[in-house]
């Protein structure tokens, strides 16, 4: 477990360098895994203009933000290292439970985060999303796992 701690520097423009800052800087205990892809995710929103997170308390952002990567990574599901319930996420925060899905709602929508989007799927994941070895070979979508090499 890692505890995420201050905020580190961002291409993010700078008119939203405090917004940012302050949603990076929220203490929340994950893996260090995780800990990269919400600042990666909170860098995305950053830049985004007109930029959202002007519009509300960092801290219900910060949960929108691990609350969408704990669920594109099933964080929730038991066999996972870290386990989480989304629902426990909200709580830690310190927000209501619809607050954080719609805040996470409304990352998915901005972003455009589709279900098994490989830009927010942690590394360790990656062997078992099925849209990371899709690929469209003369209009049929096949799983590159089963084509065979040709030199």
């Amino acid at each position: 477990m890692h505890v995420i701690q201050g905020p580190q520097r961002t291409n993010s423009k700078p008119i939203h360098s405090n917004s940012f800052n302050s949603i990076t800087s929220i203490n929340f205990i994950l893996d260090r895994k995780y800990e990269v892809h919400c600042r990666k995710l909170a860098g995305a929103m950053a830049r985004k203009r007109p930029s959202t997170l002007l519009g509300d308390r960092p801290t219900t952002w910060a949960c929108g933000i691990v609350h969408k990567i704990g669920r594109g990574n099933f964080l929730d599901d038991r066999s996972q290292k870290p386990h989480m319930k989304l629902k426990a996420i909200d709580k830690a925060f310190g927000i209501a439970e619809c607050t954080g899905r719609g805040k996470s709602k409304a990352i998915r929508d901005l972003l455009k985060i589709r279900t098994f989007d490989t830009q927010w799927t942690l590394p360790s994941r990656m062997g078992t999303t099925p849209m990371a070895w899709m690929l469209e070979i003369n209009g049929f979508v096949v799983d590159t796992r089963l084509l065979k090499r040709e030199f």
